[in-house]
């Protein structure tokens, strides 16, 4: 889930290797879970070799059409992923503050469920 990684995403590595492909899923940032689709990045070379499998192995036009309508709202999603990513540092600074947690380390949870259920341990 590279939308919500502080690691550098390996799509900006597609001109240094020629054989890399970058697969990215839309299923969490852009709330397409049920949908299980994604994008993948690659050399022109390489998508014209997936190109000619591709026809049987193809997505229906249904999912097609949502997967297009949720990337004309980028702007929106990077705003929730903001958010998520800010909240994701909230919590982390809560957990420090409770007796029962010795370690806290980076984490993407649910993360009033997680600050909730500890309030209630004490």
């Amino acid at each position: 889930y590279i939308n919500f990684s502080r690691q550098k995403p390996f799509i900006q590595e597609l001109t240094e290797y020629e054989n890399l492909i970058v697969m990215q899923t839309l299923s969490k940032a852009w709330g397409l879970a049920a949908l299980r689709l994604g994008l993948g990045f690659t050399s022109e070379k390489i998508i014209d070799l997936f190109n000619k499998v591709k026809p049987p192995y193809n997505i229906n036009l249904a999912s097609q059409q949502l997967g297009l309508q949720a990337l004309l709202k980028v702007d929106e999603v990077n705003t929730n992923i903001r958010n998520i990513v800010q909240q994701r540092t909230e919590v982390l600074e809560q957990l420090e503050q409770f007796d029962c947690i010795r370690i806290t380390v980076g984490t993407e949870t649910e993360n009033i469920t997680l600050i909730n259920a500890l309030k209630n341990y004490e």
